[in-house]
């Protein structure tokens, strides 16, 4: 009895340490991908973290791609490139860049794990510009 309370204890001590980062990131398994929109989630990651000054705009274009709104799908999904395989995520520039925190570079705020994982999701999904 005593040892059935103390677990109860212990459990219920782990769970009121969850934050809401802990809380979102138990929602961005790489199971059961929602369905991700290249407009209204992977365009403001890439405006958030690439599309600055000296980064991926057009004025600079670090590693020839461009990833503001008017072009970044047309430049991630260009044959030959590699930085975007849809259908494969694990064989993407982007998504190993984001996914092994490579990108943005060291200094620059990172995207969070549920952002990487939006774009895992999205490229799994086919890399649909929707």
């Amino acid at each position: 009895m005593c040892r059935a309370i103390l677990v109860g204890l212990i459990f219920t001590m782990l769970l009121s340490n969850c934050t809401k980062d802990h809380t979102q990131l138990s929602n961005c398994q790489y199971q059961d991908c929602p369905i991700v929109s290249f407009n209204a989630k992977v365009i403001p990651i890439f405006t958030q973290y690439c599309d600055m000054q000296g980064c991926h705009i057009a004025a600079s274009h670090e590693g020839g791609v461009t990833l503001d709104s008017a072009r970044a799908y047309f430049q991630v999904i260009a044959p030959g490139t590699g930085y975007v395989t849809p259908g494969n995520p694990l064989n993407s520039i982007i998504y190993n860049q984001f996914g092994q925190h490579i990108m943005p570079p060291t200094g620059y705020p990172a995207p969070s794990d549920c952002e990487v994982q939006e774009i895992y999701c999205w490229i799994e999904q086919g890399a649909q510009n929707n």
